[in-house]
């Protein structure tokens, strides 16, 4: 048992309790994942599936929100009022309006927080609800990736890459299921069907290999390098995919609680998956 103290001045008790171990179950189902700056995460299963989940609108919402309270705040008086206790020592309250922004501050911050965590909560129930296994890539920013000084808060500060990590191997591990981090070295470079080896620049995201003119999308090429380098692929299981276009987009919706698919090479669009 413990407490932690959250943004503001509400306190929340943690209770530890022991649970029998889950049986693992049998692998039949399988995606790999892979994380990246441009969207939430790309992903391809083992029937050739892929899908592009856009980013959680949540955090460019919040970020404006937090942006404009404050700047309002910075207009106010930190230091307004003198105060002088008994032994002699000073100190300065800051203005009503001041403390009053602060309050709403701290209340932004942890709605932003509470509403990503909800967000990736929901994605990884999905995730460990339609397959038994996930490998999913080390993927890290760095200011390498941030190429530009106004990427850096976006890219670096803002991503919550590592945090749905965490939930998701969580949830896999709750559901009895198996999770897997592999390391991402190279499987941006490297080209899934000859294994020709090429640098790219992080704005491209469709290419064609030099070598062997197969055109590929730079995130579903990352997506099966990372399933061959988890040995969930060998050379030949993909060669009748489609990677160059996602199977669907996928958005979250925050109001709706729900994940909204939008099919590009199926028949129906704008469908609703569970």
């Amino acid at each position: 048992f413990r407490l932690c103290k959250q943004q503001g001045n509400k306190f929340y008790a943690i209770f530890c309790i022991e649970r029998k171990d889950i049986d693992k179950k049998e692998i039949n189902k399988w995606i790999a994942i892979d994380q990246n700056h441009k969207n939430f995460f790309v992903a391809i299963d083992n029937t050739g599936v892929s899908y592009e989940f856009e980013k959680l609108p949540q955090i460019k919402y919040w970020d404006k929100v937090i942006d404009e309270i404050k700047s309002k705040r910075d207009l106010c008086s930190r230091k307004s009022k003198l105060i002088e206790t008994e032994t002699g020592k000073s100190y300065y309250l800051p203005s009503k309006r001041w403390t009053k922004l602060n309050n709403a501050l701290d209340n932004a911050y942890h709605k932003r927080r509470e509403q990503i965590k909800s967000s990736c909560y929901s994605i990884a129930n999905w995730v460990a609800k339609n397959y038994d296994y996930v490998a999913i890539g080390d993927y890290t920013p760095s200011l390498n990736t941030a190429t530009y000084d106004n990427m850096h808060r976006s890219m670096l500060n803002q991503e919550i890459i590592g945090e749905f990590r965490n939930i998701l191997k969580w949830v896999m591990e709750r559901s009895g299921k198996h999770y897997s981090k592999v390391d991402e070295k190279d499987t941006t470079k490297t080209c899934c069907i000859c294994g020709n080896k090429e640098k790219k620049d992080s704005q491209i995201r469709e290419f064609t290999c030099q070598k062997c003119k197969t055109k590929l999308s730079r995130d579903i090429n990352s997506s099966v390098n990372i399933a061959k380098k988890d040995k969930l692929l060998s050379g030949s299981d993909y060669v009748d995919w489609d990677l160059y276009n996602s199977t669907y987009t996928a958005k979250w919706n925050f109001k709706k609680s729900k994940i909204l698919f939008t099919g590009h090479t199926l028949e129906k669009s704008n469908i609703w998956m569970n």
